[in-house]
């Protein structure tokens, strides 16, 4: 099962130190404005409990000692909101242990300081930010605290046929402008690549190599001849291009974005086979348009 993780990203910032709203991160040097920064020291506990013995701060108070040193207003807008009734979300709250203030969502119902009150230096390396949760610092456990996990669940473009064989057209919608029917709208909602890095990590791929390019006319000429290379045997390149050019001849099998732009349709077909349309289409391993040879031979010359 993979979740959607990217409304997480804020969180994952926070955790790292690196969020607008945290004014003064672990590794900061203290500012003139500000105290210095308790969490994870020894010694600094009168700067949230106050001068003596530290005692628990109330729940009505954890908001105020936060502020001190982090931008609420900010971190609220842009991590997550507090300050609110929970509403639905209670019940599934209180059982797993979510601790509220007045009823309101508040700091402490993410960030349990508990470990780093105890210096719990395990604690401090694997879950620097405090995040409350069976993850022990894992951002989407802390989320299914109070979220339903179900809803969350990434639905897969790919699978775009039902059981009973009928098009799943709304799968269509999460890449495409118009779903299918007479003639299709085949405009992309955002580039391709755009799209795919949204469940798909495209640094440096495949096999540490950004193939994200534009297409030059040796290349275009050499995916062009492994489709219909006997056509093309002993033409020269510009003999090439000249009939390329009298048969509008682009590269299909291997087909390129606009401006001929190598992306990821280019290699991979994101459709699925048992589409009308698609039907015995040729698939390989992740979905490429060839086998991986052949798919580098079809631009690159061993």
């Amino acid at each position: 099962m993979r979740l959607l993780r990217s409304s997480a990203a804020a969180l994952i910032a926070l955790t790292l130190g690196t969020w607008p709203g945290v004014t003064q991160p672990p590794s900061a040097v203290p500012s003139a404005n500000l105290p210095p920064n308790p969490h994870w020291r020894s010694g600094e506990c009168s700067l949230c409990h106050g001068e003596g013995e530290p005692a628990s701060i109330s729940a009505p108070d954890w908001e105020a000692v936060c502020a001190r040193c982090h931008d609420l207003e900010s971190i609220g807008a842009q991590v997550h909101p507090f300050g609110f009734e929970p509403g639905a979300l209670l019940d599934r709250m209180m059982s797993n242990g979510v601790p509220l203030a007045d009823g309101l969502l508040t700091c402490a119902s993410c960030h349990d300081l508990r470990p780093h009150c105890r210096l719990d230096r395990d604690a401090q390396s694997s879950n620097p930010a405090m995040l409350r949760g069976p993850g022990g610092g894992d951002v989407v456990s802390l989320c299914f605290q109070c979220h339903d996990e179900e809803p969350f669940i990434r639905r897969d473009p790919h699978v775009q046929v039902r059981a009973d064989g009928s098009p799943m057209e709304d799968k269509c919608l999460m890449c495409h402008e118009a779903s299918p029917g007479g003639t299709m709208d085949r405009s992309l909602r955002a580039p391709a690549a755009v799209i795919c890095a949204a469940c798909h990590v495209l640094e440096n791929h495949p096999q540490g190599f950004d193939h994200a390019l534009t297409a030059d006319a040796e290349t275009v000429r050499a995916m062009v001849r492994a489709e219909i290379g006997d056509t093309l045997s002993g033409m020269t390149p510009s003999q090439m291009d000249r009939y390329m050019a009298m048969h509008s001849l682009q590269p299909r099998r291997l087909p390129l974005g606009e401006n001929r732009e190598i992306t990821c349709f280019t290699c991979h077909d994101p459709h699925d086979p048992r589409l009308p349309e698609f039907e015995g289409a040729e698939r390989h391993a992740h979905r490429l348009r060839m086998d991986s040879a052949a798919l580098c031979l079809a631009c690159h010359e061993m």
